[in-house]
């Protein structure tokens, strides 16, 4: 029976029902209920970010929606301390916000209790300035030193980065506010950052390019993650369900918000269909394309839906949902004190000969560099934090009561000006995002630094660098030291030495710069990094022995650039990127990451590359024993402890890095890997701490991209304490009694042919070419190949031994462990002969012989290049005859050309060979030496780019055409030289392409091509 309800009762009723759905507001209990309430317009508004007016200054937002009770939620900008507006219209109060240490500073402290400190403090400048998400930490890997924005990441080590990124994570969120990890993931490079494609192989994006995000989401629990610019193996990582839906959320557990980052309008369905909930900083066209792609049935309102929830889940935890009474008044002394203390901590002292730091007995210091007056503090770009102050070095050592010399300070302060008001008057306003300029070095002329060396007990000299979002560095200039710098640094320390006194180098910095070529002329050489608004103090507490610096490198740092693998697939010369081009370009269109696995260490301890500083190195004012350590098995892998003892003088601290060598055979695997780190609390003179590590099996497993799965072999790994990846201070053992395996999903496929290979990428040959007696002339044709297999050089040297020592001919060339390929041919002692040398590219085979002999008419100073071989070097001298024990070879400088050219002859024996400017060597036999020597200083015959050098078409390779009628022709060439019918700039084929032509008067030939892969 139905039952007869009366109008007036449903009219009720509805009037009921209409009042519930206005007082719907949301709350945390009640989200699925406001999903279902929205309507699509809402929906979308609330996945697209948009203007905020309230915190100036901070970077974004999410739109709110006041009819549900949605508040808008601010995002600012990190990861140095919260970037917002220092003052704001027809307000007299300031807002500025501390700054902090950079990345790289706070992760060489490799104290995650003090970077927890570091990020609450900045948390509580979060929540009492009004924002809701800091968008920090940047955790993507130093794949290579020259990537602009390292600065404001961690590590080349992936567990380094997570652990740091966790403990900033915690200390952020503890105050109520959120954080965003970013770049997720593989953002490698800022050149062409927005439309770059990363290519990585799915073994190294799992161990190397994830792992530290996968580190933070399962131990900190981030609030959010910002999606990268790039394109990840093809496509816009914000467009990539594989990486933001099935890793991240699904294998990793991840439940907050993932955000684009600040990009303008790309494919929004795809981006929603992918998992990225808020689109950022958003645009109406955005809204708009949801709504019609959801009403064309397009984009499935169910996935709408679960990004609208989740930034829900999201909005209901800030402290603007919450009602928060902002402050406006955080406290910043506390933490500049803060800020102070970490930036100390961080510091690394890379050298320190004869006790020469912390200084003593030092009343006066002659401060030295443009830098040690005009701080750098931070990275510029959104990394930068605008801070109340930023303390000098100068300020900081007058501040410890230490003087200065006048008449240089006054110099520096003049010129500080002087290029201030240039820039002013000169510089295109660059608004927020380039930050303040580098001011040029000053030259100092060396009558001004005997004076100075005169007065001062000390030298300190700071070196500077800056870097940031939008582009990468260049190696000349940037990562060298650049000329003014080089002539000041060997004028301070010939004068300063002279007289009896030290000197001092702090290099503030926020990357790695080349150290290798100058690190022997300074007595101590402090890095710094760019400490924040304390940084002056923070050095001065550290010169003058208030805090023992205990930083150590997060990152490797090699004797040049191009020693590290990923330069070879590297934007250099600060390429912009900028432009089109109908074929896709290497490393701006697309960048392969070839070296696979082997990044820093990785490559460098496996390959047994030699670096200037290695990874996890770091001094100490005083000394550090280990004891025995102990190892015991646990139900989930093995538990590590060991003794660590102050056994110097001074108060200290030390971090201990444990590595792991996996069991032979199996998966390609480094020499040795980072599994666990831990610093000791401040240890006094004598006193002594255990350190216990947990490693889990999980902890120790390898990528297997083919079964697609993580694998920890079972068998013997070793473990191995060390101060240093290069310091292994104890070792132990663990068996793991079985395999260890863990399914994971096949996704994220390269979308280019990339086959990772290990660091053995070199191959060489070496014949016997000549032999007379005593001597042995050989010819060595080595092959270094980049990851991907194709051909990266392919160069030729030559090696003279004779009776008790042999010469080795190079000419710049880059051969991969040259002192190997030179052990392998010949036991005796050998003297390398590098007949040219360039400021930027020094070669590989200078860092592997004591003693060079140059050509002294190289346009370059060479002692200011190569100045670790000072006392070492000696020039060779036009016509120097060279005793290899009872064989002279003659040296002969030709004239008019680059220094390069030069020619080794032996007139006994018959034979000689040339080198060039170019990196090549070319073999001349049984030639008649008057006749060569005559037109050699006749003619132009061996001066000119283009000219056959005497059986030699030139070291361009454009045609690779080879056929036995060119090599007739170049014979003929050859002998009309000779003669002196043809000059050498006639050489009607150009440039052909030809690696080498030997010949015998034009009877035997013998050549082999150079291929280019």
């Amino acid at each position: 029976m139905k039952q007869h309800v009366p109008a007036a009762a449903v009219l009720l009723f509805a009037c009921i029902g209409q009042a519930e759905a206005q007082e719907l507001k949301l709350q945390a209990h009640n989200i699925d209920a406001i999903v279902q309430a929205m309507t699509l317009e809402e929906k979308a508004h609330l996945l697209v970010g948009g203007a905020q007016s309230l915190v100036p200054g901070a970077a974004g937002a999410t739109q709110g929606i006041p009819r549900l009770g949605i508040p808008p939620t601010v995002l600012s900008d990190g990861p140095a301390g919260l970037r917002i507006s220092p003052t704001r219209p027809n307000d007299t109060h300031t807002y500025y916000a501390t700054g902090f240490p950079v990345g790289t500073a706070l992760a060489s402290t490799w104290n995650t209790e003090l970077v927890e400190a570091v990020g609450h403090a900045i948390g509580e400048e979060v929540l009492e300035y009004g924002a809701d998400v800091l968008l920090a930490p940047g955790m993507n890997i130093h794949r290579s030193p020259l990537c602009g924005r390292n600065f404001e990441y961690y590590s080349e080590d992936p567990l380094v980065t997570g652990r740091i990124a966790a403990a900033y994570t915690q200390g952020v969120q503890a105050n109520g506010v959120g954080t965003s990890l970013k770049h997720f993931a593989a953002n490698s490079q800022e050149t062409n950052r927005m439309g770059v494609d990363e290519v990585v192989s799915q073994r190294a994006l799992r161990e190397i390019y994830l792992k530290g995000f996968e580190i933070v989401v399962k131990q900190a629990q981030p609030w959010t993650i910002m999606s990268s610019y790039i394109r990840l193996n093809g496509r816009f990582t914000q467009e990539n369900r594989e990486l933001l839906t099935t890793i991240l959320r699904d294998e990793w557990g991840f439940d907050g918000i993932v955000m684009t980052d600040w990009t303008g309008q790309r494919n929004t369905a795809a981006q929603i269909e992918a998992g990225n909930d808020l689109m950022e900083p958003g645009s109406p066209a955005q809204r708009e394309e949801i709504i019609a792609k959801v009403k064309s049935g397009e984009l499935a309102l169910e996935e709408v839906d679960s990004c609208v929830k989740r930034v829900l889940e999201y909005i209901v935890k800030t402290p603007r949902f919450k009602g928060y009474a902002y402050g406006n008044k955080p406290d910043l002394q506390a933490h500049a004190a803060i800020t102070r203390q970490s930036a100390t901590e961080g510091m690394v002292l890379l050298k320190n000969d004869d006790a020469t730091l912390p200084m003593k007995q030092v009343k006066k210091v002659a401060l030295f560099g443009i830098t040690s007056y005009d701080f750098i503090a931070g990275g510029t770009g959104s990394g930068d934090v605008n801070k109340p102050y930023t303390i000098d070095l100068m300020q900081g050592l007058t501040g410890a009561g230490i003087a200065l010399t006048q008449s240089l300070e006054d110099l520096y302060l003049k010129y500080k000006a002087y290029q201030e008001a240039l820039n002013a008057a000169d510089r295109q306003p660059a608004g927020w995002f380039w930050g303040k300029a580098m001011l040029p070095e000053m030259p100092v002329s060396r009558t001004n630094i005997d004076k100075q060396a005169q007065e001062a007990d000390i030298a300190v000299l700071t070196l500077g660098r800056q870097a940031g979002e939008g582009g990468d560095r260049k190696i000349a200039g940037d990562f060298n030291l650049t000329d003014v710098e080089r002539q000041l640094l060997g004028d301070l320390c010939d004068a300063f030495h002279a007289a009896g006194k030290r000197v001092v180098v702090i290099i503030n910095t926020g990357g790695v710069i080349e150290t290798a070529s100058w690190k022997s002329l300074p007595d101590a050489i402090l890095l710094a990094w760019q400490p924040g608004q304390e940084g002056g103090n923070s050095v001065a507490d550290v010169l003058t022995g208030k805090e023992n610096p205990s930083g150590k490198l997060t990152m490797t740092f090699p004797v040049a650039a191009m020693d590290h693998p990923a330069s070879t697939n590297f934007p250099l010369n600060g390429n912009t990127g900028g432009g089109r081009s109908r074929e896709p370009r290497k490393d701006i269109d697309y960048t392969l990451h070839a070296e696979g696995i082997y990044v820093g260490y990785r490559y460098f301890q496996t390959k047994g590359e030699a670096v200037s500083y290695p990874f996890g190195y770091g001094l100490s004012y005083t000394e550090f024993t280990y004891g025995k350590p102990s190892v015991k098995a646990t139900a989930d892998g093995f538990t590590a402890s060991i003794a660590v003892k102050n056994s110097g003088s001074m108060a200290g601290k030390e971090v201990v890095q444990l590595y792991v060598s996996a069991p032979a055979g199996g998966m390609d695997k480094p020499a040795r890997e980072l599994k666990a780190f831990g610093k000791t609390r401040l240890l006094q003179p004598g006193e002594t701490q255990t350190l216990t590590f947990d490693v889990s099996a999980y902890d120790l497993a390898s990528f297997d991209d083919v079964m697609q799965r993580w694998v920890s072999a079972k068998g013997k790994y070793t473990l191995q304490f060390g101060a240093s990846v290069d310091d292994i201070r104890a070792t132990a053992a663990y068996t793991l009694a079985q395999t260890g395996t863990w399914q994971m999903h096949n996704v994220l496929k390269p979308n280019r042919e990339l086959s990772a290979q290990s660091p053995s990428q070199l191959t060489y040959k070496e014949k016997e070419v000549f032999r007379n007696n005593d001597v042995v002339f050989r010819q060595i044709d080595a092959h270094t190949w980049a990851g991907n297999g194709h051909l990266v050089a392919n160069e030729s040297l030559y090696l003279i031994e004779g009776n008790d020592r042999a010469l080795l001919i190079d000419a710049g060339t880059r051969i991969e462990h040259l002192d190997k390929i030179v052990a392998g041919i010949t036991k005796k002692p050998v003297t390398l002969i590098a007949t040219h040398v360039h400021p930027d590219h020094t070669g590989d085979p200078v860092k592997y012989f004591p003693v060079m002999y140059l050509n002294p008419a190289d346009t370059v100073s060479i002692p200011r290049i190569m100045p670790q071989y000072k006392g070492e070097l000696r020039f060779l001298k036009d016509g120097e005859v060279i005793d290899l024990g009872g064989r002279k070879i003659t040296v002969l400088f030709t004239p008019g050309h680059t220094p390069g050219s030069t020619i080794f002859m032996d007139n006994a024996a018959g034979y000689g060979f040339s080198g060039d400017a170019f990196g090549s060597t070319n073999l001349l036999l049984s030639m008649d030496f008057s006749t060569l020597l005559a037109t050699c200083k006749k003619t132009d015959a061996y001066m000119t780019r283009h000219h056959i050098r005497f059986l030699y078409p030139g070291h361009y390779m454009g045609t690779n055409v080879e056929t036995h009628q060119r090599i007739k022709d170049m014979i003929t060439i050859s002998q009309e030289m000779l003669s002196g019918k043809r000059k050498g700039n006639e050489n009607p084929n150009g440039s052909m392409g030809l690696n080498r032509i030997v010949t015998d008067f034009g009877v035997r030939i013998n050549y082999n091509e150079r291929g280019v892969k």
